[in-house]
């Protein structure tokens, strides 16, 4: 009997605490408050999916020209939030090029529907063209993030990419100038001697 009792218990526990789980995740979608339950380093997402028009306009208030900017999308009541912060903070200070933009949810509300931020902690990339490049879900560790900073401060923004382009070009044209110069010296030297030439048979 006693053991009919503990399992009847322990399924009672069980139960309940799937209703109360089950009841809160309810909860944070009819408020449209993003689910940081799954969000660790290793349910870490990098998604390369495209922008919707409105996040692309939403995002050009956040970011800062010139530079590679990371959109940092938390909350203060989030758990996985808050152990993701030291990691970004490390990450921004290998990179002082690259801009990190903290967004909270519950005070950035229209940019969090924009974005269509269902998990936290979010990172949006962009690089500093303003050209968006990719986004995370989840806690990443160090390592990664490093790498995905890396990826973004790589990007050449269009002045220097058009900078080369003309370097290329100039370097290209020299070879034809330089055989222009030489085409041109030689017909002056055959001037030079057919002018001797003539004067020698006058004489």
């Amino acid at each position: 009997m006693r053991k009919l009792f503990k399992v009847s218990l322990l399924c009672s526990v069980l139960i309940l605490g799937l209703v109360l789980t089950g009841c809160n995740q309810k909860a944070a979608q009819e408020n449209n408050t993003p689910d940081p339950n799954a969000d660790n380093a290793e349910s870490s997402v990098v998604s390369t999916n495209k922008l919707s028009d409105e996040a692309i306009k939403a995002a050009e208030s956040q970011l800062v020209k010139g530079s590679p900017t990371v959109l940092f999308f938390f909350a203060e009541w989030c758990p996985a939030c808050r152990a993701f912060k030291p990691t970004v903070e490390e990450a921004e200070a290998k990179f002082p090029n690259i801009k990190v933009v903290r967004l909270n949810v519950d005070e950035q509300k229209e940019l969090t529907k924009s974005f269509k931020i269902t998990s936290i902690p979010s990172l949006f990339l962009f690089d500093r063209n303003g050209k968006f490049v990719e986004s995370t879900t989840g806690g990443l560790p160090i390592e990664k993030l490093k790498q995905e900073f890396t990826r973004i401060d790589s990007i050449k923004s269009e002045n220097e990419v058009s900078e080369e382009v003309k370097t290329e070009t100039k370097e290209e044209t020299k070879p034809e100038e330089k055989t222009v110069e030489k085409t041109e010296a030689k017909k002056e030297e055959t001037k030079v001697a057919t002018d001797k030439t003539e004067t020698t048979k006058k004489k």
